[in-house]
């Protein structure tokens, strides 16, 4: 098993630091720093270079789940830090890309995305939980209201503990195929007790979030993780489309 410290090196039970170069005890490659040699890390990854396939197994998925749930629950902490720690406000903050984000996103390219949120909850809520940000996982779940321009904005009412938004026909909230400005599965959304947790970790176009009419917005190319607070209404901004979020008025658009 391998297990992550806060920053992006990967640790082996035995304790080792493992890197790129290297590989775990089951033999699989692994990301960050290593103690074999001289440091080095990817703390960049250029997606429009990168593959279009990647071959995993469980014990690949199951690192990359802890990977992701540890990128994603530190850049929660930190919003909530930006925000003066309150879930009743939307917040955000960037995400490095990183290859184990992108293997990640393959591998819900090539399987049912549902399959692999499964696998990534379990991580993900409890390294919420140890950190300072475990808000948003206090308080009943709610579900989500989705109204799309592609569907007519007609409402979805999502009452999941994960989906997704995207091109691909296995996404929950579909965008228009040939909107090649968005990607096939663009963001994952985490409905959460405390909060809604939208992660764009590879997309190349980015999102816009608005809230009580501000507009966040990811730099081009960059990740990002934005909470928006359960009952409030919010904006998302996806290619050329726009999807709502939680919309009490879909009338005059």
């Amino acid at each position: 098993t391998l297990t992550r410290r806060r920053g992006s090196s990967c640790r082996h039970k035995s304790g080792k630091l493992l890197c790129m170069s290297c590989k775990d005890a089951y033999g699989h490659v692994t990301r960050g720093f290593c103690e074999c040699g001289p440091k080095k890390a990817d703390q960049s990854f250029n997606f429009s270079t990168a593959t279009n396939t990647y071959h995993f197994g469980d014990e690949d998925l199951d690192n990359l789940s802890c990977s992701f749930a540890e990128d994603v629950s530190c850049a929660v902490e930190q919003s909530l830090e930006r925000a003066g720690s309150s879930i009743s406000t939307a917040c955000s903050c960037p995400l490095q890309p990183t290859l184990h984000l992108r293997q990640l996103y393959l591998a819900m390219i090539s399987t049912k995305p549902h399959l692999i949120f499964e696998i990534l909850a379990v991580p993900l809520k409890d390294r919420l939980l140890h950190k300072s940000c475990h808000a948003v996982l206090e308080g009943p779940r709610l579900p989500i209201r989705v109204n799309s321009q592609r569907a007519g904005w007609s409402e979805q009412v999502l009452d999941k503990e994960a989906f997704c938004i995207g091109r691909a026909n296995t996404c929950e909230v579909q965008l228009d195929e040939h909107d090649t400005t968005c990607s096939r599965i663009h963001m994952c959304v985490f409905n959460l007790p405390g909060s809604i947790i939208l992660v764009d970790g590879w997309s190349y176009s980015s999102t816009k979030l608005e809230y009580d009419g501000e507009l966040t917005a990811s730099p081009h190319g960059t990740s990002c993780v934005f909470l928006v607070p359960h009952g409030k209404p919010a904006i998302l901004y996806i290619g050329r489309e726009m999807i709502l979020i939680n919309s009490k008025r879909v009338e005059s658009l």
